[in-house]
């Protein structure tokens, strides 16, 4: 340190939108004795030109987290009678997505941006049915901003126009809408499987990077919900079975008809007996892209072990949706197109 008087640098971290303070004690000079930082809601509120920028050190996969892993997409699959079990096809409307979370590089176990890419592969359903993704227990305060590009900078929207915004009327969850109806965006309500009126397309990509300030825990980030808006009617959601609704859902269809959802018992989205075996859901996440029911093809047909699977509460034939033997019937599937 001879010669040199400083003993605090100041940097600001376009990064976490913070300031940084590092202080040196001694003669090392790695200014990393005591170090703080400051942060503020809205991020306008202090001019920040002033400071030198901190430098951009390049990302690794460390610094990310991946669901369901790095460059592998999973399957959505949806049932859109909820409450009603109907022909139980799960082909109403099917989705291949991938998460990706940017680890807070202050606080432990954080998460302070996340990259969503949804491709709406296929549909069959008469329904003009629409596809939201909620971040639960993530305020909208904290949504610092909303983008349609990646982590890289990117547009990979197939419509590169296409823009995102933070849902309004909640306030203990981040909910955005993807799109407003499936039927619309491919063009027909049988696209990509096959029966009377079929067509064929490509996949149609939704893509945006939601950062947070302050970041999200890593454990709202694994239970990241997204949901099939049914029939046009915001307030009927269908998610994935245990994970709550939105506080816009209508919670009186809850333990009605084939439901068996109970907000008391924290139970969501399986069925009761009436028309099954019970433990059903309306919706399921596989984590690979697989093929999916023909129209007026069962799940349960389909996929013979999916039953055994879903009412052991999904403790058995854990591996039901794989290419492994007696798990597919390939002639009541539809591979996803490329």
């Amino acid at each position: 340190m001879a010669g040199k008087k400083e003993r605090m640098v100041t940097l600001y971290d376009e990064a976490t939108n913070k300031i940084v303070w590092s202080i040196e004690d001694g003669t090392d000079g790695d200014y990393s004795d005591i170090a703080f930082f400051a942060s503020w809601n809205p991020n306008e509120a202090v001019p920040t030109d002033e400071y030198p920028k901190l430098p951009t050190v390049p990302r690794t996969d460390s610094d990310y987290v991946f669901y369901p892993a790095k460059n592998l997409k999973g399957t959505l699959l949806f049932e859109d009678c909820w409450p009603r079990l109907a022909d139980f096809d799960m082909n109403d409307m099917v989705v291949n997505h991938h998460y990706a979370g940017l680890i807070d590089q202050v606080e432990a176990n954080k998460i302070s941006e996340v990259n969503f890419t949804f491709d709406l592969v296929s549909i069959s359903a008469q329904q003009n049915n629409g596809f939201a993704v909620m971040v639960p227990n993530a305020t909208p305060g904290q949504v610092a901003i909303v983008t349609n590009v990646n982590f890289d900078g990117e547009n990979v929207n197939s419509n590169k126009a296409t823009t995102y915004s933070v849902e309004t009327g909640h306030t203990n969850d981040v909910v955005i809408k993807v799109f407003d109806g499936a039927t619309t965006v491919l063009g027909g309500n049988n696209v990509n499987n096959v029966g009377n009126g079929s067509t064929t397309r490509a996949a149609e990509t939704f893509s945006f990077t939601v950062k947070f300030n302050p970041a999200i825990p890593l454990a709202d980030f694994n239970k990241i919900s997204p949901f099939l808006i049914a029939r046009g009617n915001r307030n009927v959601e269908i998610h994935l079975s245990n994970r709550r609704p939105s506080v816009r859902a209508n919670k009186a269809l809850f333990g009605t008809e084939d439901d068996n959802s109970s907000v008391a018992a924290s139970r969501y989205y399986l069925s009761n007996t009436r028309n099954s075996a019970g433990n059903i859901t309306w919706a399921i996440d596989v984590p690979e892209k697989i093929p999916y029911p023909k129209s007026g093809q069962s799940m349960t047909a389909a996929y013979p072990n999916f039953v055994n699977w879903a009412t052991s509460g999904a403790t058995s034939n854990l591996g039901w949706y794989t290419n492994g033997a007696g798990n597919r019937l390939t002639d009541k599937l539809v591979n996803p197109p490329n």
